[in-house]
């Protein structure tokens, strides 16, 4: 008898369905890790630069654009989709909502699902909002959709991973965070000798700090640091703020030098609790110089592809 036979014959007759079983978990984990950006949805960019992905309520074959906004507390409608779809409002119900201007009451609707970064999530009801002038999206989807799931921005398409899952292929740097505000993820970002926390806000189109980090910095910066002024858009209204050069940013082991950024007083810095003390919205004009990135709001941390 050879010697392979006597060794199967001590084996449980289980056991080479159990490595089977195994080996096909294996791959189909790894091909759904690779293949995930062809069932995502579709990424675009908006005018001001910020994440807009493609998104379809239940019931209805058209798909919107929803910005993608990763400091954004809730989900929301904006009224022309309620119209143009025609959903039904759930009699004498409102909620609540907070904003950067402070709570407002608005009427919540019948939803269902909606189908939307390679996923169908379970949205039985949502708020409307007033329609954002100018603005040229549906909706946001907001953290309330992606806590203990781990978001992949890449270059063409966005999708929702499970945490456990392997991150898409490629080499992948770490940089840890920390829940802030209401479910935000911040990591610290250090720009000259000073070291500040940055909320990861896809939701912004440029990167901005407070008054009191620009104050911390504006004596070690270059002479001609500031660049000008500039317009922002938040949920108080435009905004005037300062245009920055700075050298570079250090985001844990991610550098970019010479990065153009803003600073501003946003009202959004007093709903973090960071109004007088040295505060960044770490913007979409940052993150998108990634190859790729990761948020993971299972884990409160974040991962850059490296090219």
């Amino acid at each position: 008898m050879a010697r392979a036979d006597i060794y199967m014959k001590g084996l449980p007759l289980w056991l080479p369905l159990l490595f089977g079983l195994a080996f096909s978990f294996f791959v189909n984990h790894r091909i759904l890790a690779e293949d995930s950006e062809a069932v995502g949805s579709v990424l675009q960019l908006d005018s001001r630069g910020r994440l807009l992905v493609s998104v379809a309520v239940e019931g209805h074959e058209s798909q919107y654009p929803f910005l993608l906004d990763t400091a954004a507390e809730k989900t929301v409608l904006y009224r022309t989709l309620v119209s143009l779809l025609d959903l039904e409002a759930i009699p004498f119900r409102s909620e609540r909502v907070f904003t950067a201007t402070g709570t407002r009451s608005v009427q919540v609707y019948r939803v269902g699902s909606l189908i939307a970064l390679g996923r169908e999530l379970d949205v039985p009801e949502m708020v409307a909002m007033p329609d954002q002038l100018g603005v040229e999206h549906y909706g946001t989807l907001g953290q309330d959709l992606l806590r203990g799931k781990r978001l992949i921005v890449m270059p063409t398409a966005a999708f929702l991973q499970d945490p456990e899952v392997s991150l898409p292929d490629g080499k992948w740097l770490k940089i840890n965070g920390r829940p802030v505000g209401r479910g935000a993820i911040a990591v610290e970002v250090k720009i000259g000798s000073l070291t500040l926390p940055a909320v990861v806000d896809t939701g912004s189109e440029i990167t901005v700090i407070n008054g009191p980090a620009f104050e911390a910095l504006k004596d070690e910066m270059p002479t001609d640091w500031i660049e000008g002024t500039t317009g922002l858009s938040s949920a108080a209204g435009s905004v005037q703020a300062r245009r920055l050069f700075v050298p570079a940013l250090e985001i844990g082991d991610w550098r970019l030098d010479e990065q153009s950024i803003a600073t501003a007083q946003l009202p959004v810095f007093r709903i973090l609790g960071a109004y007088h003390a040295p505060a960044m919205i770490l913007g979409a004009d940052v993150l998108l110089q990634s190859n790729a990135i990761a948020i993971d709001f299972a884990q409160w941390e974040i991962y850059v592809r490296q090219p």
